[in-house]
């Protein structure tokens, strides 16, 4: 009975008061200084994130992702996992949505076919990789629009596209 009350209190919909929990952990766990910085840091980025999905530019990604038939969905090096869990939950929205097989390297599923319908989303962090590039370049070139996910300090992307979402990703 008693677990069943816990519950309930739990579950209705009371808020969570994380700021209480962050200001008893940096204030008596012993949280060392870089841990409470890095701690702050990453809190920073997600209320940055949530702020970013209300802006007009978040809008245009998604009516871009919307209304495109086919969804090319990309990511090389670490972010490749990214970019095929991005895929996998796209596609629990809707269809037409493919992770790009790199392991050819000719990108046939993205360039055989009229780009007309279709979109492209790279996933791409730090130490960038050439493929991306590449891939962004010649998606450009043939008239694909292109959706990048990406860390604040890529400065190559913007030549190809205005869909950026570049997310904090600083922490200790």
């Amino acid at each position: 009975k008693d677990l069943k009350t816990g519950l309930r209190m739990t579950m209705s919909g009371v808020p969570w008061l994380v700021g209480d929990q962050v200001t008893e952990f940096i204030g008596t766990h012993g949280a060392s200084d870089r841990g409470k910085r890095s701690l702050e840091l990453e809190l920073a980025g997600i209320i940055e994130v949530y702020a970013l999905a209300e802006t007009d530019a978040w809008k245009a990604v998604v009516e871009l992702l919307s209304r495109s038939k086919h969804v090319h969905v990309a990511g090389f090096q670490t972010e490749r996992g990214i970019a095929a869990t991005l895929a996998d939950q796209l596609q629990y929205a809707r269809e037409g949505v493919h992770i790009v097989d790199s392991s050819a390297g000719h990108y046939h599923d993205l360039f055989a076919v009229s780009p007309e319908g279709r979109c492209l989303v790279l996933v791409d962090m730090r130490r960038y990789s050439e493929q991306a590039y590449a891939l962004a370049e010649q998606a450009h070139a043939e008239g694909i629009p292109i959706v990048m996910i990406t860390d604040k300090f890529c400065d190559w992307i913007r030549k190809f596209t205005d869909h950026v979402i570049a997310v904090p990703t600083e922490v200790e």
